[in-house]
């Protein structure tokens, strides 16, 4: 069993929301979804509310809000880093695609 799927069965509902979202967010910005595990997070989120431990409701809105804070800070980093990361050694080797343009 993974290390986080452990601990979210293992700790009371109101930290393990947030470890679910801390998670979720992580997945997003940080790009690390090999190393998040966040579809066992949920399935045993959704698992704990069938025994009762946790909310179903709550793990929704938890699950969805992290989603969203964890796309608009990958936006908000890709807006701020992009531009640089475009015009890096790597980046000037990646084709942009038809029609666009490098910023300068």
């Amino acid at each position: 069993m993974n290390s986080l799927t452990g601990l979210l069965s293992q700790i009371p509902p109101g930290p393990a929301y947030a470890v679910l979202a801390a998670a979720i967010i992580a997945e997003s910005v940080l790009l690390v979804g090999a190393l998040v595990p966040t579809l066992a997070l949920m399935l045993t989120a959704g698992a704990l509310a069938r025994t009762g431990s946790m909310n179903l409701l709550w793990i929704v809105a938890v699950a969805a809000s992290a989603v969203m804070i964890g796309d608009a800070l990958a936006h908000r980093t890709g807006h701020l880093l992009g531009p640089r990361l475009r015009t890096g050694k790597v980046g000037r080797r990646i084709p942009l695609p038809p029609g666009g343009e490098p910023k300068p």
